[in-house]
């Protein structure tokens, strides 16, 4: 009798043991309002689990390559690399190899460390809002909370650099808004450390700085911004070499047989590219455009339009825009700009409920529609990394161990 009592404890401690990591991230969305730090906890906890068994591609399977041959490396020696400094001359992704080298070289737990990173700069850009989120909310909260969660693809963090220097930016840059801390400011400079790319949100905090008494010239700027999109000018290219001066790109950027068959790839991935895909991100922002525009009809509050996210989201976009011959910086920067917008609309309907006592909607239909264009956001996300979700061995990889 005991020892079937023990093997029953041995049975159900395996079953526990295989589904415990896939309830980390419904039991963390759970507990993300009530409490917040052990929903932060299991949140990052289930990014290492997730990271440690999704397959290596894209730039993070490049900078393992590069990690492998370097791992054991001094950070000066590493600092001197020419490999290394091909794949980014930014602090962070020196020191993350450096560090990770100390430790590991295994992939998974290269993966695991890149990933838990990755997830602890969002939740930390998130606490940024957690004396709103930890209150009753309305149902355009919770769509407009949803939106932030999804609007940047989970896989991301396969970026290693990019999106986990632009969370960290914008978590500073929240804080900075919120408590109208210089230091904040200062710190949220530190996204140059993580990739030089982000220079182009530094230049809209200066044009946001330059512009803030003249709205309409921030809107012509972003409407000059849409006819270059269409108009096939690689703007790109032409500061190219003038920023190249600076040490700041490597030679993907500055060769010039390179830099042409990026753009002939970038011409015939266009031509045949998913529209579904293609459209996700200005749709999403042209929804954020629409619900601000209908808060602002109901609210009659200047403060929406008034404010630092709004006017940088606008400039954000527009530079994605000057931007389109890039593929990749076009793409970051219209999910940059949709994150801020969101941003925008997030804390105003939240500062206008705290400021009077009264929740904030949107008309019934209207509200359908933006739950149904951010649910599309997400599911564009599932299915085009469908194969990877849909493998076993990503979500019950003990079974094979």
């Amino acid at each position: 009798m005991a020892n079937l009592s023990q093997n029953t404890g041995i049975v159900v401690l395996g079953i526990f043991s295989i589904f415990f990591p896939v309830l980390l991230l419904p039991f963390s969305l759970l507990l993300f309002r009530k409490s917040h730090k052990v929903a932060m906890f299991c949140f990052i906890l289930f990014a290492f689990y997730f990271g440690w068994f999704y397959p290596l591609q894209l730039d993070l399977l490049v900078h393992y390559e590069n990690f492998v041959r370097v791992a054991k490396f001094s950070f000066f020696k590493l600092y001197k690399d020419p490999e290394t400094l091909y794949l980014g001359k930014e602090l962070y992704p020196i020191l993350f190899k450096f560090i990770v080298g100390k430790i590991s070289i295994e992939p998974a737990f290269f993966s695991a460390i890149a990933c838990s990173l990755y997830a602890s700069a969002f939740m930390f850009f998130m606490r940024a809002f957690r004396k709103d989120y930890i209150k009753p909310m309305t149902t355009l909260q919770y769509i407009l909370l949803a939106a932030l969660f999804g609007i940047v693809e989970y896989y991301w963090f396969l970026g290693l650099r990019y999106w986990t220097g632009f969370f960290v930016f914008i978590g500073f840059y929240t804080r900075y808004l919120r408590d109208n801390n210089p230091k904040y400011l200062i710190f949220s400079l530190s996204c140059l450390l993580f990739h030089f790319a982000h220079l182009a949100i530094v230049l809209a905090l200066l044009l946001e700085y330059i512009l803030r008494k003249r709205l309409y010239v921030i809107y012509l700027l972003a409407a000059v911004g849409l006819v270059v999109r269409f108009l096939d000018w690689d703007i790109p290219s032409l500061i190219v070499p003038y920023v190249s001066k600076y040490g700041v790109l490597n030679i993907s950027y500055t060769d010039q047989s390179i830099a042409e068959s990026t753009r002939e790839y970038t011409q015939e991935y266009r031509e045949v590219q998913n529209l579904v895909y293609a459209w996700r991100n200005e749709i999403l922002f042209f929804v954020g455009i629409v619900t601000a525009r209908l808060l602002y009809r109901k609210t009659r509050d200047i403060s929406l339009v008034e404010n630092n996210l709004w006017r940088i989201s606008w400039l954000v976009y527009a530079i994605a825009n000057f931007s389109f011959a890039s593929i990749v910086l076009n793409d970051r920067l219209t999910k940059v700009a949709c994150v801020l917008l969101y941003t925008c609309l997030w804390c105003f309907v939240s500062r206008f409920a705290a400021q009077r006592k009264t929740p904030i909607s949107i008309p019934p239909f209207a509200l359908l529609f933006l739950g149904v264009c951010v649910l599309f956001g997400f599911l564009t996300t599932l299915v085009s990394q469908r194969e990877s979700l849909l493998s076993l061995s990503l979500w019950f990889n003990n079974w094979f161990l």
